[in-house]
């Protein structure tokens, strides 16, 4: 009986022990998952499904159209919240009008070069990208999404390429072009050596 109770004593303690684990991993973001951490480096998994993208754009829409309307903006707030109208429309039309030719991930990480971050495609909707040696501290990002393949002589940054930050990370910062870039803290997963 004593066999019994400890090997369930160790049992629990170890399941217990694996569930703070898998709660310590959550980025808050299930787009994003911290995969192992080794000192203070991390392996993280993006998945993003395209019509995650267009559903979050359509209410970053209809959110920032309601914001403008509200009557106590003047001057140079009620201009950035137009601008903010006019940013998610075209980030609409460009979900709605041009193909996807492929996803990425621009950031701190990749000095915002998302070339360095394509992501693999998985279905039709759904894109992965694995990136190993992540430093545990604050990871700035976006997503972006290439409607042209950026070697293509023609290709151009503005009209080729959509940045939206992540639907399901709802920690965000201005991005100083009057949208937001998502924010990961990564530095409470840092192991000591």
């Amino acid at each position: 009986m004593r066999r019994f109770l400890a090997l369930a004593v160790s049992l629990v303690f170890l399941f217990s022990a694996g569930t703070l684990i898998a709660e310590e991993l959550d980025t808050g973001s299930k787009s994003v998952k911290l995969l192992s951490v080794k000192g203070r480096k991390g392996t993280l998994e993006f998945t993003v499904k395209v019509s995650d993208l267009k559903k979050y754009v359509d209410e970053m829409l209809e959110t920032v159209k309601k914001e403008a309307q509200d009557p106590k903006l003047k001057g140079e707030k009620k201009k950035m919240a137009e601008r903010r109208i006019n940013l998610y429309q075209e980030k609409k039309d460009n979900l709605e009008k041009k193909p996807v030719y492929a996803l990425a991930i621009g950031g701190t990480m990749n000095s915002w070069n998302p070339a360095e971050s394509l992501m693999k495609k998985v279905d039709s909707d759904t894109w992965k990208l694995k990136l190993e040696d992540v430093r545990l501290g604050d990871f700035i990002y976006k997503f972006v999404v290439y409607h042209k393949d950026p070697l293509a002589k023609d290709f151009d940054p503005k009209s080729d390429m959509t940045w939206i930050e992540d639907p399901f990370n709802p920690n965000r910062q201005p991005d100083g072009f009057d949208g937001y870039n998502s924010v990961l803290d990564l530095s409470k997963f840092k192991k000591e050596d």
